[in-house]
């Protein structure tokens, strides 16, 4: 396993990074911005999942 890092932020990944990170079971972090984004998002969604009457698109 690589000791390299691919950070995940609001930056675009390019194909050669995703090949690199499956090829060479590279690591990734995230920024902690993207951390709380996804928070956010997961939170909004299982308060979402919740309301059994709405419908989704």
């Amino acid at each position: 396993m690589s000791n390299n890092y691919l950070p995940l932020d609001h930056n675009s990944l390019f194909f050669d990074q995703i090949k690199n990170l499956l090829d060479f079971n590279q690591q990734i972090s995230i920024t902690d911005d993207a951390r709380e984004k996804i928070i956010t998002c997961r939170t909004y969604l299982d308060n979402k999942i919740k309301d059994v009457g709405t419908l989704y698109y």
